[in-house]
């Protein structure tokens, strides 16, 4: 089911309506942050960048928003995704530093 309303937000924030902009924020982000907060285990600030995170990107998709769900939702995924890809930072990280450190000692 189309999601007309959300269509005619998204036509006109890829239009540059900043009064719509305003609003839609206003209104997005407090549920988008409570969404991220309770998955970043409560710390508001990993929280505010990920929202951030995922507003822009779904600012640079908005052409690609069909309205198969709700833009909330669609929002959300963007959200996820960023989520995902802090907690794989980590680990990315470390497999770096463990690659190094095993090169390190071979050289040695």
């Amino acid at each position: 089911m189309p999601h007309h309303d959300d269509l005619a937000i998204v036509r006109a924030l890829d239009a540059g309506d900043a009064r719509r902009f305003d609003a839609f924020f206003d209104e997005i982000f407090p549920r988008l942050h409570r969404f991220v907060l309770t998955r970043a285990r409560g710390d508001a600030g990993i929280a505010r960048d990920v929202c951030q995170q995922a507003l822009v990107r779904a600012m640079d998709n908005l052409g690609r928003y069909r309205g198969n769900t709700s833009l909330y939702a669609w929002i959300c995924r963007f959200a996820h995704d960023a989520l995902r890809d802090l907690e794989d930072e980590p680990l990315a990280e470390l497999a770096l530093n463990a690659a190094g450190a095993e090169a390190a000692l071979l050289h040695d």
